[in-house]
């Protein structure tokens, strides 16, 4: 028996049918912060801290482990005259924005484990300035700006409209 055909506007709404169920699943699992505090900080030590070690060999080296695991060349990228550290991911520039994301989500570990959120930290700036590249150090800034706009989210139409007006003016 043929199985019917799927046209693609029905992948979408088969998503978004599933999106209600998948938040009311992990609200009923995720009753308090716990939980996802510990895996940010099981991400941060499982991952975040090798690559930045790796990175710095990397850069110091000129040599990309990861490619060399790989079975491919395993060398450094060098662009105007700076080591751009790729690790185990394709581009510098993804590297370095992995990086800058987990800084950003690391700000949670911030009251509860200081000692973990300065050691990642640590680690995530090693990673995004050891890609060299300026999209990492924007989406840095961004997140950062974002994380000090949190106190005023509730204000997020008067901003808006202080940006629109000073984009004007």
């Amino acid at each position: 028996s043929k199985r019917p055909r799927r046209d693609r506007k029905d992948i979408p709404r088969r998503f978004s049918d599933s999106l209600p169920s998948g938040m009311t699943t992990a609200s009923t699992f995720l009753t308090d912060r716990s939980p996802i505090s510990t895996l940010l900080r099981r991400v941060a030590e499982a991952v975040v801290v090798p690559l930045a070690v790796l990175v710095l060999i990397e850069t110091t080296t000129y040599r990309n482990l990861y490619g060399l695991l790989a079975g491919t060349e395993g060398g450094a990228t060098v662009r105007g005259g700076r080591v751009r550290a790729s690790g185990a991911f394709a581009h510098p520039i993804l590297l370095g924005t992995f990086g800058a994301t987990s800084l950003v989500l690391l700000t949670s570990l911030l009251r509860h484990d200081r000692r973990r959120f300065l050691f990642g930290t640590a680690a995530c700036l090693t990673v995004t300035l050891c890609s060299a590249s300026s999209g990492p150090l924007l989406t840095l800034g961004s997140g950062l700006l974002a994380l000090g706009l949190w106190p005023w989210r509730t204000s997020v139409g008067w901003i808006r409209r202080g940006v629109i007006l000073a984009f004007i003016g």
